[in-house]
């Protein structure tokens, strides 16, 4: 197992791997502590899914994610699979999180996940309220090359915000963006992968 496999932690925690792999899976724990910490928040995460006795969602919420399947609907007719990637933790609220290399001194970081990939994004606030977003997309096979020299997109609604291309380590970078909720998108071979309320601010709105 190499680390940052996620595919494989959880199906370990789920007990969906062969003993023999199993073995291999444990075996890296006992060595690595970046990915015990993974493996015990997957654990954390899966129970609290398993045992979630949650209320139905208020009306106005249901209607927004109904809109945002419509969305997905709507590409998949056009031949192109769209992933709405999940937020997966966020520094405001937990500890920092590894993964763009040569960041900096990041006042904000945030990991996604959607359709077999991992975006890691990084916020740095500049003067005259922006930040600098630097982000990496991360494939969950064995793949890098799924990731380099692809179009990555920032909008608000419709309009063009940014716009850039993945270096062969899937790397991105907008410069001095204006603070606010935005659209991203990474255009693929075949798919989109897409963030549809992206929070693109560093400093706490009270």
């Amino acid at each position: 197992m190499r680390c940052g496999d996620y595919g494989r932690l959880i199906a370990w925690v789920c007990g969906e791997v062969p003993e023999a792999e199993r073995a291999r899976i444990e075996a890296h724990l006992e060595e690595c502590a970046a990915c015990r910490r993974e493996a015990g928040e997957l654990e954390t995460l899966i129970h609290l899914m398993q045992t979630d006795e949650s209320v139905e969602a208020p009306p106005e919420v249901r209607a927004a994610v109904l809109r945002l399947f419509e969305a997905s609907r709507g590409a998949t007719a056009s031949g192109i699979r769209r992933w709405i990637a999940s937020l997966v933790r966020d520094t405001w609220a937990r500890p920092a999180v590894a993964g763009v290399r040569g960041q900096g001194e990041a006042a904000r970081q945030m990991l996604y996940r959607g359709g077999g990939y991992e975006i890691v994004l990084a916020l740095e606030p500049i003067e005259g309220k922006r930040v600098r977003l630097i982000g990496q997309i991360l494939p969950l096979s064995d793949r890098p090359e799924e990731v380099a020299g692809r179009e990555v997109f920032l909008r608000r609604g419709r309009e063009p915000i940014a716009q850039g291309r993945t270096n062969h380590l899937g790397e991105f970078e907008f410069a001095a963006i204006p603070e606010g909720i935005y659209q991203w998108e990474i255009r693929l071979e075949g798919e989109e992968v897409w963030i549809p309320q992206l929070d693109v601010r560093t400093r706490v709105r009270h």
